[in-house]
């Protein structure tokens, strides 16, 4: 049995091991992240920390939304040393996974290296995100050289 955060974000349902999951908070207002690679919407600033907010179905859909409204949600995660902020359309809360329920990664298609496996929750099909994984070396590279030099 696993504890997954399931939450939406477009048309996809996406979960994040309960572990990794510092915050869930109303999402408000970012700041811009000049020259910031496309999958990053901007910046927000929690408790002194200047975070990136990541929007997940960037990585997945062809028409990302790029705007945040009031009522989507802001996912603070850490994974190796880095912290992002993913929003959410929406918060579904915490849930026991049953084990037979998961696919690992490595039973999936080359198109989901950015997942750690998907598995079927209430009759649907569930992402689940390892934010170690979610941004490759190129896209991590980019994201901190947009954010050098950004002041607090």
């Amino acid at each position: 049995m696993a504890n997954i955060v399931v939450f939406q974000s477009g048309t996809r349902r996406y979960a994040l091991d309960v572990a990794g999951v510092e915050q869930a908070m109303p999402a408000f207002e970012i700041r811009p992240l000049p020259d910031g690679p496309p999958f990053v919407l901007g910046l927000a600033t929690i408790g002194g920390t200047i975070l990136p907010v990541i929007n997940p179905e960037w990585f997945f859909d062809d028409q990302p939304a790029s705007s945040i409204g009031p009522d989507q949600r802001f996912l603070r995660v850490r994974a190796e040393g880095r912290e992002m902020i993913l929003l959410a359309d929406s918060l579904e809360g915490v849930v026991d996974l049953p084990q037979s329920a998961l696919r690992e990664r490595e039973a999936l298609a080359g198109g989901m290296a950015r997942l750690s496996g998907v598995a079927a929750q209430s009759g649907d099909l569930v992402y689940i995100v390892d934010p170690a994984k979610m941004l490759f070396a190129e896209e991590r590279a980019a994201l901190d050289s947009a954010m050098e030099g950004t002041p607090s």
